[in-house]
């Protein structure tokens, strides 16, 4: 699957590259070979392509446009045919409308495109296919900077998009650039959409965005992609209506997507639509909203491939909401395929990951030894909270640690279950699980947390495998109101040096206990009351146990007789 997904990606791009101007090498045949129709149709295909290219008479002429001299780039599109180039330079005061396939605007990396005082999109391509516009910048356009619509197909390098004004005619009302209704766009070199009224990037629609790093089909070289969508007035980049946008990166270094400083998310996916990253580096940092909101039966993945030995990462860091957040039956998943994926959600002023509303998370890696690592530190809230039947599973190294409230929350029916976790120095619980919840956690520890080390209460469940609970200010766990807590057998886990109870049982709750190693806690190592029960087996260590009347106890250690 992983390897058909990346051959789709070169085969895509490889199509879009019809047009570009390095001169390819013609076959050769043998003596006497007889060649088919397919064949030599590829053959003259191939010739039109190098002539056009080489700027003969069967197309590929360059036009050049002087704004400052009163030129205008509307007149040599106008003009063109397909296969053509127009070179600009200096500022153009026009909206153009892209009315040829196969064409380029070319700006040279200096001229611009200014839509000030024209009620227009900056640049409107419209149904249009082949199309390359790049070494541009488009401002101060109305509705749309620039507009690909109407199943166009269009190549980007080096372009900025800014200032783009609200325009009431339009829904799209001051988005950089705008991606929508079945079309598809390559975003490579440098690209900026920064400071537009709405969505820096709007992809919309059945609409398709490629950040496409380091690529090579067909002999040519292109860079690596540089996005970034800053400073916007919604969101940077916002996903939507079974939309999809991928940042991809084939070789060298990686391709990066920045979006930061926006009044809403940084990146939002929504309605059906999806996130790819594979081989990229993303930063959504210091946004009004969350850095990365994934909603509305959208998902995002993050995965590093064998297949080009392309790490990837995501930085979500000091938003005002969550880091990430993924609602509305939604997804979230991580895989490393042997190569890492670092996720960083950081000093948000909500929560690090807030996953709720039937969605669920998977980090996941096929290697005994994964080499990922996801950190959720400092947050303003839980370093991680799931909810309202929600599920996260990880196998992935994770660290929770100097969040305000807990490490981990999972509340409504939420389901987690963590592998090779450090959940330490959060100022409420290392975890609260609460109402209806299950919690699977293994070769994990949880130390030096405020309160509890582990609160389970209200028909939850815990089942632990190779977990150390030390050095928390409360209980090491608290089970409250008919939880259920176990430990599983062949590797045991240690509750030690807590601040208060060892473990807490109360009001019917059920502890199952096996090689168990429950001392040196502040009070004692188990208290247990209003019709709760333990068992402690396969060789448990447990050190004072105080019972009430009420409580059943088994196993290696018991309740201790009353006193007469």
């Amino acid at each position: 699957m992983r390897t058909r997904f990346m051959t789709t990606l070169v085969t895509v791009a490889s199509l879009l590259l019809v047009s570009g101007q390095a001169l390819a090498q013609l076959p050769t045949f043998q003596s006497g070979q007889v060649l088919t129709a397919n064949q030599l149709n590829r053959i003259v295909e191939q010739i039109r392509r190098n002539t056009s290219a080489a700027g003969g008479s069967g197309g590929g002429a360059t036009h050049t446009v002087d704004c400052s001299a009163g030129q205008t780039i509307q007149s040599k599109v106008d003009e063109a045919q397909p296969g053509d180039t127009i070179m600009i330079s200096g500022t153009c005061n026009e909206a153009v409308v892209v009315n040829k396939d196969d064409i380029t605007l070319d700006g040279g990396g200096s001229a611009v495109i200014d839509g000030a005082g024209i009620n227009r999109w900056a640049v409107d391509v419209t149904g249009r296919q082949k199309v390359t516009i790049q070494g541009l910048t488009v401002q101060n356009g109305h509705g749309a900077g620039i507009a690909i619509t109407e199943s166009s197909g269009v190549w980007m390098q080096d372009v900025t998009v800014r200032n783009t004004r609200r325009h009431k005619d339009y829904d799209t009302d001051g988005v950089g650039l705008f991606v929508g209704h079945a079309s598809s766009v390559v975003l490579t070199g440098t690209i900026i959409a920064d400071g537009n009224a709405a969505n820096g990037i709007m992809v919309w629609q059945g609409g398709n965005a490629l950040a496409m790093g380091n690529f090579t089909p067909r002999e040519i070289t292109y860079p690596r992609a540089s996005i970034q969508t800053n400073g916007n007035g919604e969101n940077g980049i916002f996903v939507a209506g079974s939309s999809s946008f991928t940042a991809f990166s084939h070789f060298g270094d990686n391709t990066t997507v920045h979006a930061k400083m926006n009044t809403h998310s940084g990146i939002s996916v929504q309605h059906g639509s999806s996130v790819i990253v594979g081989g990229a580096d993303i930063q959504a940092t210091s946004n009004q909203g969350n850095g990365l909101e994934v909603g509305d039966s959208s998902s995002a993945q993050f995965w590093g491939g064998a297949a080009t030995s392309r790490t990837a990462s995501g930085l979500f860091d000091s938003n005002g909401g969550a880091g990430i957040s993924v609602w509305g039956s939604s997804s979230f998943n991580v895989w490393d395929d042997g190569v890492a994926v670092n996720i960083t959600s950081t000093n948000n002023t909500w929560r690090g990951l807030d996953i709720w509303g039937g969605s669920n998370a998977g980090f996941s890696s096929p290697a005994s030894e994964p080499v990922s690592k996801l950190v959720f530190n400092g947050n303003g809230a839980e370093g991680i909270e799931v909810g309202g039947n929600a599920t996260l599973y990880s196998r992935l190294p994770s660290e929770m640690k100097n969040n305000a409230y807990e490490g981990v929350g999972i509340w409504a029916g939420g389901h987690v279950g963590l592998e090779a976790s450090t959940i330490t120095d959060n100022t409420g619980n290392g975890i609260a699980a609460a109402t209806n919840t299950a919690l699977w956690l293994t070769t994990s520890r949880i130390e030096n947390n405020g309160n509890d080390g582990v609160a389970v209460s209200n028909n939850s469940t815990a089942h632990f495998y190779d977990v150390t609970i030390t050095g928390n200010g409360g209980h090491g766990i608290a089970a409250y109101n008919h939880a259920f807590v176990q430990a599983y057998e062949d590797v045991g886990s240690s509750i030690t040096g807590n601040g208060g109870h060892g473990i807490n049982a109360w009001n019917g709750v059920s502890i199952d206990l096996h090689k168990a190693t429950i001392t040196g806690n502040t009070n004692d190592d188990v208290n247990a009351s209003f019709g709760s029960r333990f068992i402690f087996y396969g060789g448990s260590t447990i050190g004072d146990i105080y019972c009430d009347d009420s409580v059943l106890s088994a196993g290696d250690k018991v309740c201790p007789e009353p006193e007469q």
